[in-house]
C-alpha cells in the first residue's frame, strides 16, 4: 500500500489523525523539504526515512527520480508513505506520482492535509471568505511543473487570491492586477513559513507590494494573499504567544518526547529535538544538520545532566566556525 499523505502547513498539531496513523504504521516515509521534520518522530524505529526535498532554482532531485523512489519502495516494503507538505491535492504534483503508482499496479490511498492558504490565514486572523468582502477564493501557482513562469490571467474583484510559489513574480502579479482595474490600495498579505514558529507576516497594498517584500526580506516558502480579506490588523492570536519567533532546541540523550515538544510549540516557538549520546537515532543525523544550519539562532534547553557538554561537542564537530 502506498499512502499519499498531506503533512499540513507546518505546525505538527495540524496533522490529521489518519495521517498520524499512517506514519506510525509506515515501513518507509518519503518526505519533502517543506514537511515539518518533527512529524518523523511519529515513525517507528525501524521505519526508513527518505528525503527528496527540492529547493527552488537549485539543482536537486528530479521528479522522475522521486517517482522511481516511490515505485522501488513499493516493491520492497508493504507500507509506504509519500509525505507531502500542505495538501498533496493542491499544487503538490500528485498527478505525476500517482500515475507512476498506477502504472505499476500498487494499491494506494490519498489522505488530504490542511493547505498552506488555510493555515497561514488562520494563524494571521484572516478569513479568506469574509462575508460582504470576498465571495470566492482562487488558488494560483506562480510556476508550471517545469518551473517556467505562468502569465497571470485573473480577475480579483470580490474575491481573495492566494498565490503559491510566486515570490519571484511579485512585480508581474502587482502590475497585472493593477492593469485589470484593482485599486492601488487593495490589501495584500505576505506570510512566510505560515504556521511555523518562524512565521513572518507583512501586510501592505498592491501598489507597495514589491518594495515591501524587498524591505522585509521575505522569501520562499511564502504565501501571498490579495484582497480585502487580507486587510491589516493588529497582532493575531499566534503573534501573541509568549515564545513566538524563538528557536528552541531540546537537547537530550533520549528519543523524542512529543508531549514535551508540543508544550513548547504551543507557546509559539520553533522547536527541534536533538538526541545526542551513544543511543542516538542515526536516521536523524542529516536532519539535525539541515534544521540547525543556523545553529547560533537556536536557544538550547538541556533536558538531562551532561547534555550541555554533548551539545558543545556537537556544535564543534558540525559547525566549528560557529562555535
Amino acid at each position: 500500500m502506498i499512502s499519499f499523505v498531506g503533512a499540513g502547513p507546518g505546525d505538527p498539531g495540524l496533522l490529521t489523525m489518519k495521517a498520524y496513523q499512517r506514519l506510525i504504521q509506515a515501513d518507509v516515509v518519503i518526505y519533502d523539504r517543506l514537511v515539518q521534520p518533527l512529524l518523523l518522530f511519529h515513525c517507528s524505529p525501524t521505519c526508513q526515512l527518505i528525503y527528496v526535498g527540492k529547493t527552488p532554482y537549485q539543482k536537486t532531485i528530479s521528479q522522475t527520480k522521486i517517482n522511481q523512489c516511490i515505485v522501488a519502495s513499493g516493491q520492497s516494503h508493504k507500507k509506504v508513505v509519500r509525505l507531502k507538505g500542505g495538501d498533496p491535492l493542491i499544487f503538490g504534483r500528485l498527478t505525476e506520482e500517482l500515475a507512476a503508482v498506477k502504472e505499476h499496479g500498487f494499491a494506494y490511498e490519498i489522505i488530504p492535509g490542511i493547505t498552506s492558504a488555510s493555515g497561514a490565514a488562520a494563524y494571521s486572523d484572516f478569513s479568506l471568505t469574509e462575508r460582504g468582502v470576498a465571495r470566492s477564493v482562487t488558488f494560483l501557482s506562480g510556476q508550471t511543473n517545469e518551473g517556467t513562469i505562468l502569465p497571470f490571467q485573473v480577475k480579483a474583484q470580490q474575491q481573495t487570491l492566494c498565490l503559491y510559489m510566486g515570490m519571484e513574480q511579485i512585480s508581474r502579479l502587482s502590475h497585472k492586477l493593477l492593469a485589470q482595474g484593482l485599486a492601488q490600495e487593495t490589501p495584500v498579505a505576505v506570510i512566510e513559513w505560515g504556521t511555523w514558529g518562524k512565521q513572518r507576516r507583512c501586510t501592505t497594498t498592491l501598489q507597495a507590494l514589491p518594495k515591501a517584500i524587498t524591505d522585509e526580506q521575505l522569501a520562499n516558502p511564502a504565501l501571498v494573499i490579495v484582497g480585502a480579506a487580507a486587510k491589516d490588523s493588529e497582532d493575531s492570536w499566534f503573534d501573541q504567544l509568549p515564545n513566538r519567533g524563538c528557536k528552541i532546541v531540546l537537547v537530550s540523550t533520549q528519543q523524542a518526547d512529543t508531549s514535551i515538544i508540543t508544550k513548547w510549540i504551543d507557546t509559539g516557538a520553533d522547536v527541534w529535538w536533538l538526541q545526542l549520546g551513544p543511543e542516538k537515532d542515526l536516521r536523524f543525523a542529516a536532519i539535525d544538520q539541515r534544521v540547525l544550519s543556523d545553529i547560533d539562532a537556536w536557544q538550547a534547553v538541556y533536558l538531562e545532566e551532561d547534555t550541555k557538554k554533548l551539545y558543545e561537542e556537537f556544535k564543534q564537530c558540525h559547525y566549528p566556525q560557529k562555535s
